[in-house]
């Protein structure tokens, strides 16, 4: 029994980079998500949420509560007229537009409701949730305050209109001085009529986000293991007797590449297919576009698959490089963890990955109506990616697996 464990531990043992791997991958996970939920340091900074703002009431009064939303660390603000705004949340390109609408500084002054509103992209639900919080704690009680004060004020210079002017003055000081101490109660509503934008009623975007960030995580796995085909007929001996049949090097590449594109291109059909019978996802909103976005998340996924086989002598190394490689994307992508819960700077990393651009296409196809101009960028992405892989698969293929055949 001893002998057998001391067996394999032995054999474990000269491969050491997949042993090496087996250890790292734990370090780099914990690394990653320290980063993500707390900074390495404690210290980490979350990026601030851009936000939207249309001033149709272009007063004094809203221009000071603006003033006050930049001085918020949170919220990153832009100014925008209204129809630009909506535009570029249902786009996707923004989060949120606050607009305040005329009558906003009178309302407010005379201590009623403040018209204003807060349109948001439907698909980002959970972000403005987490948004709302920075926002109101600012408005409201700046609102709450001055609005809080003009409604109490109003109050008593109506009810008690034939009291003699100097207790009255002496009233509304004490008003003042009680407001002005951050005390006070206000009257005034502090709801925040709250509206989701969206290109047409019923896009279910959690569906969306669910299927498209499993689906690219899935199929890279899927793809890791097709690449990893080449070093099992490798060991086998069957590359060897293809090696000296008619069939070149570059037929045997490309043969695996085309199975794994066909593979990946079944497979993610299959789950759209399941995802529609089942739940009932849209996937006729825009074919022409689901149908490219399918075609080159698969030519993407199936050509990483056999650029990452194509780093490994042995199935072993393969096996945990390609787990190190696709958790790490799937993570920092948006398969795993939601983008906006990540650090600025992971943000950025995420554009790196695969599975961003996927997601980010999907979300197009089933969700958005952009001009051809913008939701092409992510499909030609993808096919960028399915290229540069696919060309470092064949030099990587020819330095590392062939060598052995010259």
């Amino acid at each position: 029994m001893l002998e057998i464990a001391k067996k394999d531990l032995l054999r474990l043992r000269k491969d050491k980079k997949a042993l090496f791997l087996s250890f790292i991958l734990p370090i780099i996970l914990i690394s990653l998500f320290a980063a993500i939920y707390g900074g390495v340091d404690g210290k980490a900074e979350s990026k601030p949420q851009a936000i939207l703002i249309s001033d149709l009431d272009s007063s004094a009064l809203s221009a000071e509560i603006i003033s006050e939303l930049k001085k918020e660390k949170a919220l990153s603000i832009q100014m925008i007229d209204m129809q630009t705004g909506k535009k570029e949340v249902i786009d996707g390109n923004k989060s949120a537009l606050l607009c305040l609408y005329s009558g906003f500084a009178d309302s407010v002054n005379q201590g009623k409701k403040a018209p204003m509103e807060l349109f948001y992209d439907e698909s980002k639900s959970m972000e403005i949730g987490l948004m709302q919080k920075a926002l109101l704690s600012t408005i409201m009680g700046f609102i709450g305050q001055k609005g809080g004060k003009a409604h109490v004020q109003n109050f008593i210079n109506q009810k008690y209109a034939d009291m003699p002017e100097d207790i009255l003055e002496e009233i509304n000081k004490d008003i003042e001085t009680e407001f002005s101490d951050g005390g006070g109660s206000s009257s005034v509503s502090s709801e925040l009529t709250v509206t989701p934008l969206a290109i047409k009623q019923g896009i279910r975007w959690g569906l969306i986000q669910a299927v498209a960030g499993t689906l690219v995580m899935m199929l890279l796995f899927s793809m890791a293991g097709m690449g990893n085909s080449i070093l099992e007929e490798k060991q086998e001996g069957t590359l060897k007797r293809l090696l000296f049949s008619p069939i070149s090097a570059s037929d045997f590449l490309y043969g695996k590449m085309i199975a794994a594109l066909v593979l990946a291109f079944v497979q993610i059909s299959i789950l759209l297919l399941f995802s529609y019978f089942v739940f009932g996802l849209d996937l006729f909103y825009h074919p022409f576009a689901l149908f490219l976005m399918i075609l080159t998340t698969a030519f993407a996924c199936s050509g990483f698959g056999i650029f990452i086989a194509s780093l490994g002598s042995s199935q072993r190394q393969v096996e945990s490089i390609s787990t190190i490689v696709i958790i790490i994307m799937s993570a920092i992508g948006g398969s795993m963890i939601p983008l906006f819960l990540m650090p600025a700077f992971l943000q950025k990393v995420a554009m790196s990955s695969i599975n961003y651009w996927a997601i980010q296409g999907f979300y197009d196809a089933f969700g958005r109506d952009l001009s051809f101009s913008v939701w092409i960028i992510k499909p030609l992405v993808l096919f960028s990616f399915g290229l540069v892989s696919s060309f470092l698969a064949s030099v990587y293929f020819k330095k590392r697996i062939l060598k052995e055949y010259k």
